[in-house]
């Protein structure tokens, strides 16, 4: 761990450092060990978000009558069980269901209106939320007897939490892993044909792989902390930053002669 961070303090603070990794051993410990501790980090802020969720959606299914079944095939939803159109109040939301087509749009007093063809969130200007309407079609069939997963929140309520937190740990862990060893790949290659081209250096595919896999450290940071912090375009601030450290470690790193290059030169014969 203090590996790590020792690593994590030099490619997130310098640039030479940075352009240094290209006569140095491929970092694939330290590139995993990364993007682990990001969506660790990612995890963690996001538990208490996860029991907020987990308890106002008991204390939701708590308020449902009982023997309500919900059955999802194709592109219609079917809920019953319950006398519809039904409205669901809580503190946070206002639910109407009707999939038996009685009310055609959303009410205006509801802020999520779930019909037989889709799924409907009302704009809300004080949280900047836009409109959102998901149809049934998207996924696969599904169906659950609110009972069992009333039954199952309230008696398991810390396992699920720990459950769901785990999922989006595996999700931001995967996700960001997949997407930055594509941005090494790509910009490798691209770092390597450039350098040939403009600068009029040689720089091997193993060597810009080498620059970049630790190149990533400051984009990922700033990903990380655009998403725990709730803010847009995280993505596109992790590329911009990881293009620019990218452009300026392969243009230090023409400095640095690999060993390979400095044991190729001029051979002397014995007689």
């Amino acid at each position: 761990m203090f590996q790590f961070l020792r690593e994590f303090r030099k490619y997130s603070s310098s640039l030479h450092g940075i352009a240094a990794a290209r006569i140095e051993p491929l970092k694939f410990s330290y590139f995993f060990q990364l993007h682990l501790v990001i969506a660790f980090l990612i995890a963690l802020t996001l538990t208490a978000n996860v029991t907020d969720v987990v308890r106002t959606t008991s204390v939701t299914l708590q308020k449902m009558p009982a023997g309500v079944s919900v059955e999802k095939t194709g592109v219609n939803l079917k809920v019953s069980g319950l006398q519809q159109p039904y409205t669901l109040a809580t503190d946070a939301f206002t639910a109407t269901i009707d999939t038996t087509g009685a009310t055609q749009s959303r009410p205006t007093s509801s802020t999520v209106f779930i019909s037989a063809t889709a799924f409907e969130i009302a704009a809300d200007a004080d949280s900047g939320r836009a409109a959102q309407r998901v149809t049934w079609s998207d996924g696969g069939d599904f169906s659950f007897n609110t009972d069992e997963i009333r039954s199952a929140l309230v008696d398991h309520e810390s396992t699920a939490v720990m459950v769901m937190t785990l999922i989006i740990f595996a999700y931001f862990f995967l996700s960001s892993l997949i997407l930055s060893a594509l941005l090494v790949v790509v910009w490798s290659l691209l770092g390597m044909f450039s350098q040939r081209l403009v600068a009029r250096g040689r720089i091997t595919f193993r060597e810009a792989a080498a620059v970049h896999m630790v190149a990533i450290t400051t984009p990922l940071t700033l990903w990380g902390l655009f998403v725990i912090a709730g803010l847009p375009g995280a993505p596109l601030v992790e590329g911009i930053v990881f293009v620019l450290y990218s452009v300026l470690a392969i243009r230090l790193s023409g400095g640095i002669v690999p060993p390979a290059a400095k044991s190729g030169g001029a051979k002397t014969e014995k007689k």
